[in-house]
């Protein structure tokens, strides 16, 4: 046996519900954006740092690399002067 409760709502007290229940929805569907937002942004803002992390890096290595051979190519130099001087 099935038993029905007649609730009576008032039309005042039905619209504020369904506002409520209405802003509630909207609520969780700009928070539920705001986390999709959020989640993307900081992966962009880690993907950058990153990759300037990486790009300081190699730049720091190409520096090196370069006065290394700086020092190696002045060296070269100077035993050629050394040797055509004796």
């Amino acid at each position: 046996m099935e038993t029905y409760i007649n609730l009576y709502i008032s039309p005042t007290a039905h619209q504020r519900l369904s506002q409520a229940v209405r802003g509630f929805c909207v609520l969780s569907a700009y928070q539920t954006a705001y986390q999709i937002a959020y989640f993307f942004v900081y992966r962009l803002r880690n993907f950058f740092l990153r990759s300037f992390r990486l790009g300081r890096i190699f730049a720091d290595q190409d520096a090196q690399s370069f006065a290394q051979y700086e020092i190696q190519s002045w060296q070269d130099l100077q035993a050629s002067f050394h040797r055509s001087a004796q």
